[in-house]
Order: C-alpha cells, then structure tokens, then sequence
C-alpha cells in the first residue's frame, strides 16, 4: 500500500503511523496480528494500541523521546510497537530474556523517557526510566480506565504526526568496545525499504508473514512491517515453536504461511523436518534468508523437492545501519549446483541502494577484485545513537554522489561483470552467528572483569559446520589454581552480563594465548576448543538407566565428558539449536514424542528423565496417563504451576 509516504518530496507527514491509519480504514476487519492464543483484526489493533498509546503519553511519551518496550512475543507485543509509534516517539526492542543488567544499561543508554513491560519486570527497570508502564491486560479493549485524549494525540485518530526523519525505532548491536550501540532508524528510512522492495516480492494484503525472530534482531522489523503496511497478516510464533522445527513446519501450513524469513542454520533444520513430515503442499511463496553467510549447496535436498521458485528461494544481505536489507538475489538450481569457491552470492542493490566496492582509499576497484563494501541511499540510517565518534567513523561523506553519506559496512565482496555481488566474509573480527552480528571484543571484556581471568579471547569454532559456535580462550591470572575457575561459573558470569547469544559453548583455559611477531593475537595458531575444567567439576550421577542415557546424550551433545543430572543444559554450553540435536535424539533412541519446549521448560538431565518416564508410562498404561498430567498441573503445595516467564534468545 505505502500511499502516505508518495509524494513527490519523498517526505511523509504521518509516517509509518500515516500508511498503518490507511490500512485500518480499508480493512478493518481483516486480522492484523495472531499468535495462536489469540488473533485481532486491524480495526482491534487500531484501538487497543490507541488505548496504550493514552497511558504512553501520559507516562511523558511524545514524539521527539524513545520508549523501551520489553515483553513476550504475542498479539501484546505488536501492539506496544504500535502504540509507541502513535504517540510520535520511537521504541527500543528489549527482549526479557536478556540478563537484568543488559536490558538497565540499554535503557539508559537510549535515554528512554518510559518502559513498556509485564509487571513481573518492573523491579527490573526501577529507577532507570522516568516511567514504567505495564502491559499486563496490554491487549484488552479501552475500558474507559484509561488517561482521557489530553490534545495531544493529534487530529487523525490519535496518529500523532511525525516527520520523515523522525526516529521510528532504535535497534541494539554488539560493541566492539564492549559497550553496545543503538542504531537510530527513521521512517523514512523504514518505509522505502518496502516501497522499494514491494515490486520484488508482490506483497499484498492476501499474505501471511511469520515474526519467527526476536524484535531485538531487525529481522523482525521485515516481518511485522512487511504484514502490517500491505494489509497482510502477521503470525507471531511462540518461542518454542521456534526451537522446534517440526513444530514449526506443521505451523506454516496451519496458518497457510506465505512470507517466510530464515537464518541459514534455522532453515537446515526446518528444512529436515519438511523432509521427515514427507514434504507436501505448501502455501509458501518467498523464503528469504539472511543474518548470516548462505551455502546454497545446503539448499539442494529443498529444491529436489520443491524447486527454487515453488516458493522463491532469495538470499538477501543486509545491515542494521542500512534499515534491514540491502542486496536481492533470487537463488537458482545453477547456484545450489555450482561449486566455485567464489563467495556467496547476494545478488544486486534493492533498486534504490548503491552498494561501492573501493580500497583504502576509497576509490572503486575493478569487476572481481574483493574490496570493503560501502553503501549509499535512502536506506542508510541516522547513525549510532548518542554517539557522534563512531557514527563519523562508520556514515563517511560520499566522494562519489551528491552530498549523500556512505555506511563502511566492514563485509568484503568482489562484483562479477554482469553486476552481481558475491560476498567474501569480514574485514575484522566482527562474527555473525545465527542472525546475530557479535564483536568479540565485547566477550573478551567481560571475560577480563572476572577476577581470575588475564588474558582472553574469543573467535568462531567451525569444526562442526552445521553448527558453528563461539569459542573463548582464557588464560588464569597469576596464583590463581585451575580447580577455582571452573567452566560452569564462567559460564554464570558471562551470562550475568551477556545476552545467551554471545555467551560461547566452550571455553578452553590455555597457558597463553598464541601471538604474532608483534604481539598480536594469532588465531591461526589457537587449538582445537575443548572443555576441560568440567573435568574437575563433581557431577551428580545418574540414579537410573534412563538418566544415566540422557547424561550420555547430554555429554555427546555439548561434547563434554560428564554431565550432572542437575546441570542445566544452557548454563553448561548448550543453546536452542544444540537444544534441537538433543531432542532428537533423545526421541530415537527412547522412542518417545517430546517436543523441545520439553527442554526448555525442563533443563536439565533429571527433569528431562522424568518427561522420558512419564512418557514412557503413559504409552504403556492410558489410566496412568490422566494422572501424571494431572500432577503436572499443580505443584506439590497443590497451586497452580507456572509456565516459564522468560525465553531462552539463543
């Protein structure tokens, strides 16, 4: 649709807000937002965040400031993100399950005059933020309690008017300084991004897209915007289906899916579990990938049975810096086929992006010469938020246009004659891991706070390529003994100040870290990871044959010699795709049907065990079976039990 933002001056008086208004009034009924639990139509979503965006303002939200919005994923969550944009202001996507102490800093960092979340994390933002806001009951309809229209919602339903440059949303990245940096998108920046892309994909009112990744991560901003501002629907899928790609397969069709987004890795896994559902119809027109570097050979046993355009396969790169997506390229069987180690190709600019190869001293280079890529247009963002030294480092003027700025994107790629870009990895250690774009600098500090760590450092373990991981090296300070630092407090630590994303899967203690000549490190001389401290670590042994098979399980999966049936599987290296291996195999050989969500809920060797047990019995004795769910269902004390209030993000 886009129309509130074509106009010849390419401004837009109302913004995203503008188009969203457009597209209540033309479909009101259709459903806008679902997540299994509950769905709302466009005209419900238009007054439930109407009825937010009151208590927003009232809480000092306006146009101008940032409100953090912190909450599950749910129908709840996409109508604080539109909320907060009703009132003028931007949002800042925080996800809970984040450790305390990241989700303080960012909000402080960003300034934000309000947070939005659930209750339970009100202790958590105390005393950082001018206001919290809770969204608890976030969904239900205005029920008059709510603060009155005070003049401010401005005269077009509550729509407050915002400029082209106006900041939309702010989204968190890792720093390279150890302290992470919020990249300021505008909506300007946000609707070219689909004005530009719309006659690449077709989009229209008729599809239905999955928000299958955390609004932390900007590929969530091309799902629910993707939906939202065509009149399409957007499906908000729970975060276990996310880790369970049978699940997840078996959603897609339910919910007759049209637009899909993947990671590389999470598809190899999806793509596995259409293969053992025996593939059939789907309704899926457009796959796209991205967040991290594509093999297409990986898509071959996909197109076998599907083809590469029954749905379009599109590998598309893109940067937070440059508003989500930069390149297109809709993948062909000839490129799952050839084997020319020439880089992965990503194809040419979305038409309105220049993508610039150039040296040193940025001046282009010749067709396949491997250069740093630079990126102009409207799609380059404000830059980094609050913080003018590094956005002058990375948004340059560009020597080659009309006083445009250029994004140094830090990628390295060479340009083939007819146009198409192949990308060739980084220029410096910056890793992309599963969507996520991690500087290791920032780990290797945290490393370095604990007091029995000197040296530190942390790369990417590729030795099993359908599943790299990061790896730390450390090295203890002086006097301090091995069997005082062991693999699992590491491990606490670095998950009392890191999203899971960035705490690595094993951490090998050396002697010392390999340098060059000249002092620097040389990852080239770093040895294999291993997992050696939990040696020294006592391990509850298993009590019986089925803990005793899981604790085998559990060890061959995290590569570890023993585990504890106490341990819990994320603290010990474990992370939500290892989580998928896991099942797995604990399905073949106990010949059960747990899901991962069992995992999640359920960490642990012993816990698991118990799911195996119950399983087991329940197939053997259906009357045992309503007793065991009964007794799940309450805890020993005979109240209700809780369901899990934070995600595992990994």
């Amino acid at each position: 649709m886009l129309n509130a933002s074509e106009n010849p001056a390419g401004q837009s008086a109302t913004g995203v807000c503008g188009v969203l208004a457009e597209v209540v009034g033309r479909w009101p009924e259709r459903t806008a937002v679902s997540d299994g639990a509950q769905s709302l139509s466009y005209a419900e979503l238009d007054r439930r965040s109407q009825a937010l965006a009151r208590r927003l303002r009232a809480a000092g939200v306006g146009r101008g400031s940032l409100v953090a919005v912190c909450t599950d994923r749910g129908v709840d969550l996409i109508v604080a993100l539109v909320a907060a944009l009703r009132t003028g202001a931007g949002y800042v996507p925080l996800d809970p399950g984040y450790p305390s102490e990241r989700l303080r800093m960012t909000v402080a960092d960003a300034g934000c005059v309000a947070v939005a979340a659930p209750g339970r994390l009100a202790e958590t933002f105390a005393g950082v933020a001018g206001a919290f806001v809770d969204l608890d009951g976030a969904a239900a309809p205005d029920d008059g309690t709510t603060a009155p229209d005070d003049g401010t919602e401005g005269a077009d339903g509550g729509w407050t008017p915002v400029s082209a440059l106006d900041t939309a949303y702010v989204i968190y990245t890792s720093g390279s300084t150890g302290r992470p940096k919020g990249v300021a998108v505008s909506h300007d920046n946000l609707l070219r991004l689909f004005s530009t892309s719309k006659d690449l994909f077709g989009f229209d009112e008729s599809d239905v897209w999955t928000m299958f990744h955390s609004a932390a991560f900007d590929f969530s901003v091309w799902e629910i915007y993707g939906a939202l501002l065509h009149g399409g629907r957007v499906h908000v899928v729970p975060y276990a289906t996310t880790r369970d790609p049978d699940a997840m397969w078996r959603l897609i069709g339910e919910q007759q899916v049209t637009m899909l987004s993947q990671t590389p890795t999470a598809f190899a896994h999806l793509a596995r579990a259409a293969a053992r559902a025996g593939y059939g119809p789907t309704g899926l027109r457009h796959i796209v990938f991205g967040g991290e570097a594509l093999q297409p050979a990986q898509l071959a046993d996909w197109a076998a049975h599907y083809g590469t355009d029954a749905p379009f396969l599109v590998n598309m790169y893109g940067i937070t810096e440059t508003t989500v997506h930069v390149t297109h390229h809709r993948l062909t069987r000839a490129d799952l086929s050839d084997p020319r180690p020439h880089g992965t190709p990503i194809g040419t600019p979305l038409p309105d992006l220049t993508v610039h190869l150039l040296d040193e001293q940025l001046r282009p280079v010749a067709d396949d010469a491997i250069a740093e890529m630079y990126v102009s247009g409207p799609g380059v963002t404000k830059g980094y938020l609050n913080r003018p030294d590094l956005t002058a480092n990375r948004f340059l003027p560009d020597p080659h246009g009309s006083g445009g700025r250029l994004y140094r994107t830090g990628d390295l790629a060479h340009r083939t004659p007819d146009g198409r870009l192949h990308h060739h990895g980084r220029s410096d250690h910056q890793i992309k891991l599963r969507g996520f774009r991690i500087e290791p600098g920032e780990i290797e500090r945290t490393l370095l706070a604990h007091p029995g760590i000197h040296a530190a450092a942390v790369t990417l373990d590729r030795s099993d390529p359908t599943h790299p991981q990061l790896a730390a090296y450390t090295v203890l300070a002086s006097g301090v003994p091995a069997t005082s630092v062991t693999l699992k407090a590491l491990h606490g630590h670095l998950a009392q100040h890191l999203p899971p994303h960035m705490v690595p899967a094993t951490i090998t203690p050396l002697t010392a870290l390999p340098t060059t000549p000249n002092g620097k490190l040389d990852p080239a001389q770093l040895p294999p990871a291993v997992r050696t401290w939990d040696d020294a670590e006592p391990a509850d042994e298993p009590r019986d044959d089925i803990e005793e098979g899981i604790a085998d399980t559990f060890a061959q999966v995290l590569s570890r010699r023993r585990v504890g049936i106490h341990d819990d599987f994320f603290d010990v290296g474990g992370d939500s795709l290892l989580a998928i291996r896991l099942m797995a195999r604990v399905r073949r050989d106990f010949g059960v049907r747990l899901q991962v969500r069992v995992l999640l809920e359920g960490p642990t060797v012993a816990q698991l065990a118990q799911a195996v047990t119950a399983e087991l019995m329940a197939a053997m004795d259906p009357d045992r079976l309503d007793a065991l769910l009964a007794a799940q269902e309450t805890e020993p004390d005979g109240s209700a039990a809780q369901a899990p209030t934070h995600e595992r993000t990994t």
